[in-house]
């Protein structure tokens, strides 16, 4: 079924079940059911703000409704409000300890909202309470990653693939971390594992390999000629911008970048996405770089300053929030306060040696020592999980 067909469904069904909600409310304007029925319809035409509304009266109504904590779960991952979206996880893990992928979700929240000691705390009880979770679980993956045990992480993703060997984007995954502490046999390996899919992981991961291999000019013509979603447009011009700039075109990279941010910088990043993309490719910063000092670069790292204040005034934690807070205060000038948040990300479990090479913000300090201090102890820390790589796989072999 195409898309004209898809919405040409919703469209004739959702008159008809409103209709047929609204008849209920009338007869029961107290029915916590129903009302959380008219949230879902709510939800599916766009209109978050009432369904929200109709979703909380139910459970003023009934506490215990599921569904209605979940929806405002998702609402809140949405909004990228991690602090809301965690209170009412746990609230739910509580309510319904009977129901297994919200624990999950948990985990997930706990490891956005830099709490991965309350994440690893979760698993067990996750699978005394459901032992099948164990098989899709890769939250718990996602944990050890973002907090520097990347060879764990790629470990346990590695095996919840083999459970699962439908779902290729978990390949994509393990291939642009594998790039991203140095480990490019890995990373290519597991990306033609995956081979061609409709996913953000997907550029990511060909993108990061080519990065992570030093050929930002293929990176360059692999962009060009992808098949991608129209809905990764401004990720992949963003991803092109950057691949351009590292290969050394900086009026080709400006005119790239020029095109993502013709709309300013009021509503932040657009190469952002909710997929999880915009973690690893926010672009402002190094638009700010290839622009040079001056009131528009001024005012692409103000914004993106705002942008992450705001992230993290809605709980976000992970480790990279210390890295992107350093890229901005060396485009500030202060490199002092720049080192301080990137020892803050290093002992919070940053291991992205790759960024150092993609982000332009450290050619400011490329030959300061201060800099290159901290990009030893990265290259150290992702040295030693290429090692622990291949341990591990030196096991596997001997089995």
């Amino acid at each position: 079924m195409g898309a004209e067909e898809n919405q040409r469904s919703v469209d004739e069904a959702l008159p008809p079940a409103a209709n047929a909600i609204g008849s209920g409310l009338r007869l029961d304007p107290a029915s916590a059911l129903c009302l959380q029925t008219r949230g879902s319809l709510l939800r599916l035409q766009g209109r978050t703000e009432e369904a929200e509304t109709h979703f909380k009266r139910a459970l003023a109504l009934d506490p215990e409704l599921f569904s209605s904590t979940l929806a405002l779960v998702d609402i809140e991952n949405d909004r990228l409000h991690f602090a809301r979206a965690r209170s009412l996880l746990e609230q739910l893990v509580d309510a319904h300890p009977e129901r297994a992928w919200p624990h999950v979700m948990l985990v997930t929240a706990y490891d956005m909202t830099g709490d991965p000691h309350a994440a690893r705390s979760l698993e067990p009880v996750i699978y005394a309470r459901h032992p099948k979770m164990r098989q899709v679980n890769w939250p718990s993956g996602s944990v050890e990653l973002n907090y520097g045990n990347v060879a764990e992480g790629l470990r346990r993703y590695r095996q919840i693939a083999d459970w699962d060997p439908e779902d290729r984007d978990y390949r994509l995954v393990m291939s642009y971390w594998a790039s991203m502490i140095g480990a490019t046999s890995l990373a290519k390996s597991e990306l033609d594992a995956a081979g061609v899919i409709e996913s953000a992981h997907y550029p990511l991961a060909h993108t990061w390999l080519l990065f992570a291999l030093g050929d930002p000019a293929s990176a360059v013509d692999w962009l060009r000629r992808a098949h991608l979603p129209p809905s990764l447009a401004l990720v992949r011009r963003g991803w092109l911008a950057q691949a351009l700039a590292l290969d050394g075109r900086r009026d080709e990279a400006l005119a790239e970048y020029a095109r993502v941010y013709e709309d300013g910088f009021a509503n932040g990043d657009p190469t952002m996405t909710s997929l999880g993309a915009w973690i690893y490719s926010a672009q402002l910063l190094n638009y700010a770089t290839l622009l040079g000092p001056g009131a528009r670069r001024d005012a692409a790292v103000n914004a993106a300053a705002k942008q992450l204040a705001e992230f993290r005034s809605n709980g976000l934690g992970l480790p990279w929030v210390h890295y992107q807070a350093a890229q901005i205060a060396v485009l500030r000038g202060d490199v002092d306060g720049a080192m301080a948040h990137f020892d803050r990300a290093l002992e919070a479990g940053y291991t992205d040696q790759l960024s150092l090479y993609r982000d332009l913000a450290w050619r400011e300090v490329a030959q300061d020592p201060r800099f290159l201090a901290r990009k030893t102890r990265l290259m150290e820390i992702a040295a030693e999980q290429r090692r622990l790589l291949t341990v591990a796989n030196s096991a596997t072999a001997r089995r």
